[in-house]
């Protein structure tokens, strides 16, 4: 399979009203990405809550996440029907403005995509229910130290036949901003992971080499397909 090296971003913001009909927008949006070839993996993904405030649950936040070998397949998934769909429905579904949907394109900083063994190919969410979102913005001049970080942790979890399933770092171009999404088996396993080396190496370097602390949130996987 093709490394992926590009990627899109797209958070969505439903009214209150049609939560229901943005997942079943997204179960629709899994069917379509079956016919996009040069799409590598794409994940459709609901908020749960974020870390600091676990009981606060945000259910009109989603996600997708997606990602391409190269600036062709990108545009052609930006052409293509999902998107069409997307832009079809946002005023149906979505709350107005970039509130509502902003399309962000990110460059892969370092990625482990494996599928579970014994997942049924019904299963839509690949044997993958949960997992987190995080992002971070470096200081000015740590923009390279927290990119090589991320592409040693990445490194690492290729060698590792236990840890996260698929877990992809990106940098969101131009910018000092980079993200992480890791999706888990178990929800017990993505508790096991928010101990892990690297989620404590992340919390006792932010003070050095971040603004702030790392906004992180419970992710549900709606749809997936890798």
């Amino acid at each position: 399979m093709s490394t992926p090296s590009l990627g899109l971003f797209v958070p969505l913001v439903a009214k209150p009203d049609q939560t229901a009909a943005v997942e079943q927008f997204l179960l629709a949006g899994h069917t379509l990405v079956q016919n996009e070839p040069e799409t590598l993996q794409w994940f459709a993904i609901k908020y749960d809550a974020p870390e600091s405030n676990p009981t606060k649950t945000i259910d009109t936040h989603f996600l997708i996440f997606d990602t391409f070998a190269g600036e062709s397949g990108r545009q052609a998934h930006l052409e293509g029907p999902i998107a069409q769909a997307l832009m079809a429905n946002r005023p149906t579904l979505l709350v107005e403005g970039d509130e509502g949907v902003a399309i962000k394109k990110v460059e892969v900083v370092a990625s482990k995509v494996s599928k579970s063994s014994g997942v049924p190919a019904s299963d839509v969410k690949q044997g993958l229910p949960v997992g987190f979102r995080v992002l971070l913005t470096a200081k000015a001049d740590k923009v390279d130290e927290v990119k090589n970080f991320l592409k040693a942790t990445g490194a690492k979890l290729q060698t590792e036949s236990s840890g996260p399933n698929v877990w992809f770092s990106f940098q969101f171009p131009g910018t000092s901003q980079f993200g992480i999404i890791g999706l888990f088996v178990s929800e017990a396993e993505r508790q096991e992971r928010s101990s892990s080396e690297f989620a404590t190496q992340m919390r006792e370097k932010a003070t050095e080499l971040l603004e702030g602390p790392p906004d992180v949130y419970a992710i549900s996987v709606v749809a997936a397909r890798f």
